[in-house]
């Protein structure tokens, strides 16, 4: 029961920290054709690798991520849809968004760890069947 109960808080806090990674993002943003009036972007501890970004339209003020940033100019108006990975702008070429690169980490590195953590659990339960008297 306890391990259940484990795996599911663990879930739980997985699905927590995408959601926290796509709020970084303007991906489940949509845009009525908003004006953007200022991309700024605010250097943090590793400068260069986790600057945050805002994007302040004229409706509104986002955090954004390299990508999106890399598709918004100032001055542009831009429509997108919730959840798509297209930015449409009235006076350029649409603009495909990457998905965040920070998605990978937290998507990925739990599922590893479970993986190799799981494996290690089958190693060690079947070494421990073969140590007991008449296992092996």
């Amino acid at each position: 029961m306890v391990v259940v109960t484990l795996a599911i808080i663990a879930a739980l806090l997985w699905g927590a920290a995408i959601m926290i990674t796509f709020t970084r993002t303007i991906v489940p943003q949509s845009f009525a054709a908003e004006t953007i009036m200022d991309v700024s972007v605010h250097e943090e501890h590793q400068p260069g690798r986790d600057d945050a970004i805002f994007v302040r339209t004229d409706r509104r003020t986002l955090r954004v991520d390299p990508s999106a940033a890399a598709c918004l100019r100032r001055g542009d108006t831009v429509s997108k849809e919730a959840w798509s990975m297209t930015v449409r702008r009235s006076d350029a070429p649409d603009c495909q968004l990457e998905p965040p690169l920070q998605l990978a980490a937290v998507a990925g590195v739990p599922i590893l760890i479970t993986v190799l953590t799981g494996g290690c659990l089958m190693l060690g339960r079947r070494i421990s069947r073969q140590l007991q008297p008449g296992g092996g």
